[in-house]
């Protein structure tokens, strides 16, 4: 059954997301060289989250990177925020470690385009 949903949704997904929307993700960032610098700037609250995985401050930071994605149209970004807080919400410690170690990863991501 599961299987069946996942080739329903990837039949339909293409009709959804039409080709012209597949741009690289980073390239609608507004002031890219910016967002870059503040993500960069994070990197050691990020280190200090994943040491403690306070489920306050990282609901808190959570928002702020979804307003920062929000902020200058960068969808990975908002995404990876969004996620961030879902896991936070449930108190998924192990989603919460697991997304906030590819912080580094989505900011080389988004730098190298």
């Amino acid at each position: 059954m599961v299987d069946a949903m996942r080739q329903a949704l990837s039949t339909n997904e293409p009709d959804e997301q039409p080709d012209s929307s597949r741009e690289p993700e980073s390239a609608s960032a507004l002031d890219l060289p910016g967002l870059l610098t503040t993500l960069e700037e994070q990197t050691a609250r990020v280190a200090e989250l994943q040491s403690t995985l306070t489920i306050n401050e990282i609901e808190e930071f959570a928002s702020q990177m979804r307003d920062l994605g929000d902020q200058h149209r960068c969808q990975p970004l908002s995404d990876w925020s969004g996620e961030l807080a879902d896991a936070a919400s449930m108190f998924d410690a192990q989603q919460m470690a697991l997304l906030l170690s590819m912080f580094g990863d989505l900011h080389r991501r988004l730098a190298n385009g």
